[in-house]
C-alpha cells in the first residue's frame, strides 16, 4: 500500500477532558498541509480542521431549552437525530448569528452538536509551517487552537472538539 502523504493520524482524546491547546494542533507530518473550513462569525473569519466536521446544513428554528446558557440556541431534529445548536457568535463575543446562517455539525461520541455561524466560506489547505499554536493567554481557555496564515490573511483556528465537549460533557 502506497502513501499519498495526505493521511491524518486521528486525534486521541479522553472523554470529558478538555483538549490541551498545545497538544490540539492538527495531526500532520513535517511540512504537510491540513484543511481548514473557513466560516464567518460577525465581522471575523474563523476556521476549524475540516476533519472534525460531519456536515453543514442550513439554519432552522430551534426549540429553546429552559435554563440553558444564552449561547445554546436550542434543539433541532435533524433526520431523526436530536442536535443541540450553539450560536457561535454568542459564545465568542456576545453577538448573534444571522438567521440565514448555516449549522456546522460536529460529532462527539454518539452525540451531535451544531455550531450556528453566519456563513460558510471555503476550505483551504494550511501548511504546518503556516500554523501558529495558541499560547495559553490567547487560547481563551481552550477554544482557540491557533492562527492559520493564509495567502489572503490570518484566520483564528477554533478547537471545535473542545467546544463541543463543553456542551455535551
Amino acid at each position: 500500500m502506497t502513501s499519498t502523504g495526505t493521511e491524518r493520524t486521528p486525534r486521541r482524546e479522553t472523554p470529558g477532558t478538555p483538549t490541551d491547546p498545545a497538544a490540539a494542533q492538527p495531526a500532520k507530518s513535517e511540512g504537510a498541509a491540513f484543511r481548514l473550513l473557513l466560516f464567518g462569525v460577525g465581522a471575523r473569519v474563523y476556521g476549524c480542521d475540516i476533519a472534525d466536521i460531519r456536515e453543514i446544513v442550513p439554519n432552522r428554528p430551534a426549540t429553546r431549552l429552559p435554563g440553558a446558557p444564552d449561547h445554546v440556541r436550542g434543539l433541532i431534529n435533524l433526520r431523526g437525530t436530536i442536535v443541540t445548536v450553539v450560536d457561535l457568535a454568542r459564545r465568542i463575543d456576545g453577538g448573534e448569528a444571522r438567521p440565514d446562517g448555516s449549522i456546522i455539525l460536529v460529532d462527539r461520541g454518539s452525540r451531535q452538536v451544531g455550531l450556528l455561524v453566519d456563513d460558510v466560506r471555503d476550505v483551504q489547505p494550511v501548511a504546518s509551517d503556516r500554523f501558529e499554536t495558541a499560547t495559553d493567554d490567547l487560547s481563551r481557555g481552550g477554544l482557540v487552537r491557533g492562527l492559520g496564515h493564509l495567502d489572503d490573511g490570518v484566520v483564528i483556528v477554533l478547537d471545535v472538539l473542545w467546544l463541543v465537549g463543553q456542551i455535551v460533557g
